[in-house]
């Protein structure tokens, strides 16, 4: 099996998530990560190819010059995992796909919205043998236009390495330092309501202070965000609308926030999405604890919750619990070889060993 990965290229904050996945996936498959990389004439080529498959079908053709991703031997699967459309140009790098017996990707976020933008790219997803997507509202319209199958993949992450660092987690308020922590996209009423909260009390709350953008090695990135949800007792959770929410028409979808949030034991607190797949996957007490997005009394609430310790101690094993038994990169392998009707081996069988022995000890 080749994963086929953008880690080679110049990593993004945005992008570390789907390494650590394809990490999991290649520790329990044992297949080989392959990148494609940057030439000197790639940095100028790349947009101007992109922008002319987003005009133009049969912009499907057009390559930018990419490196060359070296595959050693021959495998029986191709998996490529894509953040954005966009990422469909790299494909030039493989030089000869005709090997693979399947060929699947996962693209991590694709707006209905937007597909009429990404002509091109849309058409050369014909290329794969299936297609799974993280915008649950974006698998019917790309179905048809597809001739291939198009499938829900929720976000997974490592549970093993999200969860408190013990072979019997502690969920304990007094062991999370961080009161609340709030990462990425903010409502500035929820924001500054906090501020005057922790200035008032003398409270811990860890949020932004500046615009994410590259990252020096994306594992040191998922350990340093892993170790501060570990460390929180409370996390924002807002549904996911992308960047620019015009643009997607708001589509809710789930962010992965959601499961870094229950992988590390911490309590969930937002504007959840209204969505079949929320609900499906989030369905257990006190998985989510919804508030406005503008929440001016978010500090009285949390002094609410914060007094009921048994509520926060069950909410936190349960959300635990989800993360070692349903929400780890290896379930969402178990989604993708399943499809395929593919079976795993002896390796997959001992995480999942791994991960169940964690959720019993709770």
């Amino acid at each position: 099996m080749v994963v086929f990965s953008q880690r080679g290229l110049r990593p993004k904050v945005s992008r570390c998530s789907g390494f650590e996945f394809e990490d999991v996936l290649a520790s329990v498959t044992n297949a080989q990560i392959v990148s494609p990389t940057h030439n000197r004439f790639t940095p100028l080529a790349e947009p101007l190819v992109n922008r002319f498959n987003k005009r133009f079908s049969f912009g499907s053709k057009l390559d930018a010059p990419f490196g060359c991703a070296t595959i050693s031997a021959q495998h029986d699967l191709l998996f490529a995992l894509f953040q954005l459309p966009s990422d469909l140009v790299a494909l030039s790098a493989i030089r000869d796909s005709s090997n693979f017996a399947y060929k699947v990707c996962f693209i991590e976020e694709m707006w209905a919205a937007d597909l009429d933008r990404w002509r091109g790219h849309v058409e050369r997803l014909n290329e794969f043998d299936h297609v799974f997507l993280a915008s649950a509202g974006t698998v019917a319209p790309l179905q048809e236009r597809l001739d291939v199958p198009v499938s829900y993949l929720p976000f997974g992450v490592d549970a093993l390495r999200f969860a408190p660092d013990s072979s019997t987690p502690t969920t304990a308020s007094v062991d999370r330092p961080i009161d609340i922590n709030n990462i990425g996209r903010r409502s500035a009423i929820t924001h500054g309501a906090l501020r005057d909260w922790t200035n008032r009390t003398g409270r811990m709350y860890y949020f932004d202070t500046f615009t994410p953008g590259y990252v020096y090695d994306f594992r040191e990135h998922r350990e340093v965000l892993a170790s501060i949800n570990k460390a929180s007792k409370f996390v924002i959770t807002n549904r996911g609308v992308g960047a620019n929410p015009d643009r997607t028409n708001h589509q809710d979808e789930l962010s992965f926030k959601f499961f870094e949030a229950v992988a590390s034991g911490c309590i969930m607190l937002g504007e959840p999405p209204t969505i079949p797949e929320f609900e499906k996957l989030f369905d257990w007490e006190d998985a989510h604890i919804a508030i406005p997005f503008d929440c001016p009394d978010i500090g009285e609430i949390l002094e609410e919750l914060e007094a009921d310790t048994a509520r926060c101690e069950r909410a936190r094993k349960l959300n635990l619990r989800a993360g070692f038994e349903r929400h780890d990169g290896l379930h969402r392998v178990e989604e993708i070889f399943g499809t395929l009707g593919i079976p795993l081996g002896d390796k997959a069988a001992a995480r999942r060993a791994d991960l169940q022995s964690r959720a019993d000890a709770l």
